[in-house]
């Protein structure tokens, strides 16, 4: 520490000539210190307990309170002496006088070397820095010249306290938690509504909704000035928390109860609320809202402007048919919709979409009838039997259409006359109504809507390099499928005749010969694909995975499948090479062609072997009726035990692997029910050959002579009737005696 004493002289060079004290005198051009009254602190102690040392050896006192402190030096004995505090670091003997000073007080001398003073400092600088006043009057003139005592540590204080009292501080936190948690949910509840969805709301919603959604819909319009308002309120209480609690605590705990405070009170809490109960959330804050976005103004504005110049004007969401179709599948257990409700919406968002040529019924399966047709009773009778309302007429060729028949034309028509269809066809002449392949449901019905007809046929273009394009009629489409595309529902009135065909009858024959007719007939086939042979399974990622696996390497199968619905990995060979497979794609073909081969190579009699075997006649059928069942059931059942025996030695073991990996539905059938299948297809061709072999219908034309067949398919018995006055068809086994049995007794009145 330097001592300076009265005969020591220094020279301080400034820049000012503002210091023009007592102590300071001017010569040559340079100030010279005057220290005859002037006192001189070397060091200080402080009295108070509450005082500490800090690592860089300097006094670190509390705020607003008083400090004794003991001072040593010279020169104390100066009854004019005061000492103040400043926070600029000079150096030592520096003119402090045109500095702020603080908490400015009277110097207690003990004696000339120690001296006791009293200070308060406030918390408005972290430290501060001594300077002593020696006022000295001269001609009745006091001048004040306080001298800086320097900047060494020992020289110096800190002071440390609190900005404000605990219970202050407490409540602003909270304050700040509260509109930190307000802003957060706002930022969600409010900006998550676009102007669309108010204005659905406003229109639609209950009357609290409506209420909260006009009261929303001026600030909401705003986008980009409410969000910058929101983003910067948040900012601002989120850093005046951050600042209050670590004034409470340490530097690591306020930074640890900062980040929980603010994600669990002022974010999580907040938005999982305003996401469920943002409308009215945001209409019971909308004053809270409007002060802060006139508070943030100066800074929010601008920026929303440029947003709003550079983003462009807000659209909200806005949902095409994809999407809308999509959004009522995936809220169907939550909305207030019944199913038919969403078929129809679902018909009427896909109406555009769908072409005529996925709803029409092809030409071949159209009930026509020849232009040079004769209205007899025959033809009354097919017509009426069909039950249509309109009826295409060709003129050579099918494809060749020239009239439309209305079933109400036939009203007046004799069938003994036997009138040329001709004639009614030109008489009403109705007119044709074509539309193409390619055009979607709504061109049809605006078509149909013109009132020309609610029949329109469909033409295909073929275009020929060397010849004009050439329009070709494939089908026909009416009012009623366009309709049934929109309800999404099929409609059936009494007059239907024609079973729809199924999707999975069209995909099966389609992808594997060995259900197509040949094998398989169209009667066992459809049923076939009523059974429960149609399996959904959700993909087990537990630790164990068995389940999960459709076909394992070098494991025995007898079934087939394949996949409708998801995917499933394949694992090959060896070297497992392994690819993803989606729908469509089938395994296990092996089992079914088994089936077929063990038929070619070694073929199996069908059961019954022959005519005679089977078939009841009706001059003998109530006295073999018995006898006959009895042998037939027995020789069938045991024909179907046995074959489920062979089916269930005759595997293949694959050399792949199938694992599901998502959500698929897949058709598994096994060898046992394809060859039950194979065999009732079998059983039914042969016995429509030996009839039409050995029935001549000119020598029945009195007489009726049915035929059957017993088959069991799936557990049940079948019986298939022949007679010159019915179609062949499998029934189930009683219902076919019960025909047997009409038949009879209409034969023998």
């Amino acid at each position: 520490m330097i001592a300076f004493s009265t005969s020591v002289t220094l020279i301080i060079l400034f820049c000012s000539n503002s210091l023009s004290s007592s102590v300071f005198t001017k010569q040559s051009g340079l100030w010279y210190l005057d220290s005859e009254d002037i006192a001189v602190i070397d060091g200080f102690r402080v009295e108070n307990q509450e005082a500490k040392i800090s690592a860089n050896n300097m006094y670190t006192i509390p705020a607003n309170k008083p400090i004794v402190l003991r001072l040593f030096g010279d020169n104390f004995n100066n009854p004019n002496s005061r000492i103040g505090f400043t926070n600029y670091a000079l150096e030592r003997d520096s003119n402090c006088n045109d500095l702020e000073k603080l908490s400015v007080s009277r110097i207690d001398s003990l004696s000339d070397k120690i001296a006791v003073v009293t200070v308060s400092l406030p918390l408005i600088y972290s430290r501060f820095y001594i300077c002593v006043d020696g006022n000295k009057t001269k001609n009745n003139v006091t001048y004040s010249s306080w001298v800086h005592q320097g900047s060494d540590p020992w020289m110096s204080l800190e002071v440390e306290g609190r900005l404000m009292p605990v219970s202050v501080q407490i409540a602003l936190i909270v304050l700040c938690l509260m509109l930190c948690s307000c802003f957060s949910g706002l930022n969600l509840g409010l900006m998550a509504l676009d102007m669309n969805e108010l204005q659905v709301i406003s229109s639609c919603g209950t009357d609290a909704e409506k209420r909260y959604a006009k009261v929303i819909k001026p600030v909401r319009k705003h986008g980009n000035y409410l969000l910058c308002t929101i983003l910067f309120s948040n900012v601002l209480v989120n850093s005046l928390q951050t600042i209050l609690l670590e004034d409470l605590t340490s530097g690591f705990i306020a930074v640890i109860g900062s980040t929980l405070s603010i994600v669990l009170i002022g974010e999580i809490v907040p938005q999982s609320i305003c996401s469920r109960h943002g409308l009215a959330i945001g209409a019971n804050t909308i004053y809270l809202t409007y002060l802060f976005m006139f508070l943030t103004f100066p800074l929010s504005y601008p920026i929303s402007k440029i947003l709003d110049k550079i983003l462009g004007k807000e659209i909200g969401h806005i949902y095409d048919r994809e999407r809308l179709t999509e959004y009522l599948r995936v809220t169907k257990d939550y909305n207030k919709l019944e199913l038919d409700e969403v078929n129809i919406i679902k018909g009427a968002l896909k109406f555009k979409t769908i072409t005529v040529s996925e709803v029409m019924t092809n030409l071949e399966d159209v009930f026509m009838l020849p232009f040079n047709a004769l209205l007899d009773f025959h033809t009354l009778s097919d017509i009426q039997k069909r039950g249509y309302s309109r009826i295409p007429v060709y003129e050579g060729e099918r494809k060749n259409i020239v009239a439309l028949l209305f079933a109400r034309d036939l009203t007046f028509v004799d069938p003994e006359v036997k009138i040329p269809l001709k004639i009614v066809i030109n008489y009403y002449k109705h007119p044709l109504l074509y539309v193409f392949e390619d055009s979607t449901l709504d061109i049809a019905l605006n078509e149909f809507k013109e009132g020309r007809s609610h029949v329109a046929f469909v033409r295909k273009i073929y275009m020929d390099t060397d010849s004009d394009p050439r329009y070709e009629v494939i089908g026909i489409v009416t009012l009623e499928d366009v309709i049934e595309e929109v309800l999404q529902v099929e409609i059936v009135d009494e007059t239907d005749t024609l079973s729809e065909k199924s999707w999975h009858l069209l995909l099966i024959n389609t992808y594997r010969h060995e259900f197509n007719s040949q094998y398989i007939s169209d009667n066992i086939l459809r049923r076939l694909m009523a059974q429960k042979i149609y399996y959904q399974h959700n993909p087990d990622n537990s630790n164990d995975k068995n389940s999960n696996f459709l076909y394992k390497i070098g494991e025995l199968a007898d079934y087939f499948i394949l996949i409708l619905e998801g995917r499933v990995r394949v694992t090959i060979g060896k070297e497992q090479l392994v690819f993803d497979c989606g729908p469509f794609n089938h395994f296990g073909c092996s089992v079914l062609s088994q089936v077929i081969e063990e038929r070619n190579n070694g073929p199996i009699q069908p059961t019954p072997t022959s005519l005679n075997d089977c078939c009841l006649t009706v001059d003998n059928a109530t006295q073999e009726k018995g006898k006959s069942e009895e042998s037939s059931n027995k020789s069938v059942h045991s024909e179907a035990i046995r074959q489920s025996s062979n089916a269930s030695r005759l595997k293949f073991k694959p050399d792949f692997s199938v694992e599901i990996v998502d959500t698929t539905t897949y058709m598994k059938i096994t060898r046992s029910i394809y060859a039950q299948a194979f065999k009732a297809s079998l059983i039914e061709k042969e016995s429509e050959k030996k009839y039409i072999a050995s029935v001549s219908f000119e020598e029945t034309k009195n007489k009726v002579t049915p035929l059957t067949a017993l088959t069991i398919f799936q557990g049940e018995m079948f019986g298939f009737i022949v007679s010159p006055q019915s179609n062949s068809e499998w029934i189930p086994f009683t219902d076919a005696f019960i025909a047997l049995e009409k038949l009879r007794l209409r034969h023998e009145i």
